[in-house]
């Protein structure tokens, strides 16, 4: 069965009402650090999973705050260095920031045209 990274600092996956996700077992994470863990345990286990992003993760680092999007981008960064031969995980963004959603959308999608 499929896994999906779900990060929000808030919510549980049966709060999203509004993305249709498959049958998976979900494995929440609140912070930049937990969701690098979930990531990294995933890809070393060569599991098959998925994300589901939030922007708005209220976490502040030494450069500032931390989104959704800084995650996309430790995904994308993680996955260029260390697992290019590997599909893309698939992913969901959850986000009710619209602006947010977007910038992690196009993070993405560029970094996919990127690799191909």
């Amino acid at each position: 069965m499929m896994k999906i990274i779900f990060l929000d600092d808030e919510r549980v996956p049966s709060d999203v009402t509004w993305v249709k996700y498959p049958e998976a077992e979900f494995v929440v994470v609140r912070t930049l650090g937990q969701f690098m863990e979930a990531i990294d345990h995933a890809f070393l286990n060569g599991e098959k999973f998925g994300v589901s992003f939030d922007h708005d993760i209220q976490q502040f680092g030494h450069d500032g705050e931390i989104t959704g999007k800084t995650c996309a981008i430790h995904l994308c960064n993680t996955h260029y260095d260390e697992y290019m031969e590997e599909d893309f995980p698939e992913y969901w963004v959850h986000s009710m920031n619209p602006v947010g959603a977007a910038n992690i959308r196009h993070w993405i999608e560029g970094y996919k045209l990127f690799v191909e």
